[in-house]
């Protein structure tokens, strides 16, 4: 028999009670649901937008950045425009060549 350790109301008032294993099943689930959220977050996002209002707002052109970041102009655009994604290293130093302006 399973060792209960944890119980709690349901709605009609009656205990229900998990197993150690029961607990580590809902823990795992809820850790999926929570990565799956960032997973959507980050395909959904408008990474590109950001990257154009923080450059224009550092007061760079395209070329300026990509020379800033040691990338080309090309992949710039393409970042702008949602069509390619940067590599993590790649925006990080994307990132410090904005705020450092």
């Amino acid at each position: 028999m399973k060792n209960k350790i944890w119980q709690k109301q349901d709605i009609e008032g009656d205990a229900t009670a998990f197993s150690q294993e029961e607990i580590e099943m809902i823990r795992i689930r809820n850790k999926l649901k929570k990565f799956s959220e960032a997973i959507d977050l980050v395909q959904n996002h408008d990474i590109g937008t950001e990257f154009r209002e923080g450059r224009i707002k550092a007061g760079l052109t395209q070329q300026q950045l990509a020379d800033e970041s040691g990338t080309t102009k090309s992949l710039i655009s393409k970042i702008e425009a949602n069509v390619s994604n940067p590599s993590s290293q790649l925006l990080e130093i994307i990132i410090r060549a904005l705020e450092e302006k």
